[in-house]
């Protein structure tokens, strides 16, 4: 079975051209993983078709991957299971080989990972480091690169939009890199990579797109203030981006507790906590941390603030949200439970 489906899946590899190719390697890089893994994912997913309406005339004009760590299903997971039982009891190493899904989810809405009860590309897909060694993934867990609906797909990891400069143009072997355009975006445990990542696109992309390129609105009356509009927005929107992602990474968490300060709960604990010398003392080292850190964090954006006195209205904008929103945090961390209580 294995061998069969591997011949059809080499026997289909002949349908693909340097269109394909330059697909396949753009998605490999922007996944960070090797150019025959993403074949493997689009072969086994019957994708091959929805490419192929994507590089047609008037048919797709975006298709967007993702390539992330997905849930693994309870069929997939007993198939994964049955696999590992049948290749430990083979007498040679198997080829990188997965059963071929159905259908192709494509279609008019495009699924999201928690619809792909039957897939089975993701079997051999690892995510590798920058020496080449794979990563081992969670149990019940996989890397996927599929497309999907990205209203109803939370992004994860890498996220690629391919976008067709003209629709209604074919796209060849000679014009394929100036046809089909691609957008990254990456996202990870720590929130300030999304936000960079989307500041980088609209700094980079999108407002140098609109300050020089033509459009069909510049011949219409108003457009330059429409498009003067439009600029303001956007960096609006980035200085935004900017501002959270530098107190993301700038916010001032107060330390923990000193063991031995305990939780006092009412005027009646309170009372009986002044009778033990050594809680009072471990209650008095913590409150004297956090006063040191709230201490340097006003140092600190009074440093900043001298040091924009001299900058333009966008920057000392920037500074007064990121001063309000660490003094917001520090004030919600005060009045938390776990501080109110020591």
């Amino acid at each position: 079975m294995k061998r069969r489906e591997e011949q059809e899946r080499r026997a289909r590899r002949g349908d693909t051209d340097p269109r394909y190719e330059y697909i396949f390697q753009v998605l490999a890089a922007c996944a960070g993983i090797a150019r025959h893994q993403v074949m493997d994912h689009v072969f086994e997913e019957n994708l091959l078709e929805e490419i192929s309406k994507f590089l047609m005339p008037g048919q797709y004009n975006n298709m967007v991957w993702f390539y992330q760590e997905c849930e693994e299903s309870p069929d997939e997971k007993a198939t994964h299971e049955e696999e590992e039982e049948a290749d430990a009891k083979s007498p040679t190493s198997p080829l990188l080989s997965q059963p071929s899904s159905g259908q192709s989810r494509r279609n008019s809405v495009v699924s999201g990972p928690t619809e792909q009860q039957h897939s089975r590309r993701n079997s051999t897909a690892t995510q590798h480091t920058e020496d080449g060694e794979a990563e081992q993934q969670e149990p019940g867990k996989r890397m996927r690169l599929f497309v999907g609906n990205p209203r109803t797909t939370p992004l994860r990891g890498v996220c690629v939009c391919m976008t067709r400069t003209n629709p209604q143009r074919s796209v060849t072997e000679e014009n394929v890199h100036r046809e089909v355009n691609f957008m990254l975006l990456r996202a990870s445990d720590d929130p300030s990579v999304l936000l960079r990542s989307v500041n980088r696109l609209l700094g980079r992309v999108f407002v140098p797109a609109v300050r020089t390129n033509p459009s069909d609105l510049d011949s219409a009356p108003g457009s330059g203030s429409a498009r003067d509009h439009l600029l303001a927005g956007l960096r609006s929107f980035a200085s935004s981006l900017h501002v959270s992602e530098s107190i993301l990474e700038e916010r001032v968490v107060l330390a923990k507790a000193e063991e031995g300060a305990g939780e006092v709960r009412g005027l009646t604990e309170a009372q009986a906590a002044l009778t033990q010398p050594d809680q009072v003392a471990a209650v008095e080292r913590s409150v004297v941390t956090w006063l040191k850190q709230i201490e340097s964090v006003l140092i600190e954006m009074e440093q900043l603030r001298q040091e924009t006195d001299d900058a333009g209205p966008q920057d000392e904008l920037e500074y007064w949200k990121r001063r309000m929103a660490k003094f917001k945090f520090l004030a919600e961390q005060m009045d938390s439970p776990q501080v109110r209580n020591e």
